[in-house]
């Protein structure tokens, strides 16, 4: 895990890799307090156990759903129904069609931040910026 600078502005976090995962933390997060970066932190550990796993890490995909599916009663308190959100036929057209009640797939890219309009809380952590 490295302290940093991160890709495209607006990413907080992200994990690259295939055998060894790397887990980079924008430096801005830990403003925002413990509470922020350990779900910051939670959410980009389930990226690292899918790619060592050799499983697709996607947010879209089946096993991110698993996971996220699973720890949501222990990390939000509650459970929640979590499935690929897919391609279908409406009216003739392609539309992403989420499930009724099924997170979207922005929730799933968000996860467990979707839960929390703002996500802070807890001490504010000092890190250098750049």
């Amino acid at each position: 895990m490295v302290i940093g600078i991160t890709a495209y502005g607006h990413c907080i976090a992200l994990t690259r890799g295939y055998d060894r995962p790397r887990i980079s933390i924008a430096s801005t997060l830990f403003r925002d307090g413990t509470v922020a970066v350990s779900a910051t932190i939670l959410h980009e550990m389930i990226h690292a156990k899918l790619v060592l796993e050799g499983k697709d890490s996607a947010h879209n995909g089946q096993p991110w759903c698993d996971e996220i599916t699973r720890l949501s009663p222990s990390v939000l308190g509650r459970a929640i129904h979590a499935k690929p959100v897919r391609p279908r036929r409406v009216d003739g057209k392609p539309k992403r069609v989420v499930e009724p009640g099924h997170l979207s797939r922005k929730e799933l890219a968000r996860w467990p931040h979707h839960a929390h309009e703002n996500l802070t809380g807890g001490a504010v952590i000092p890190v250098d910026t750049y």
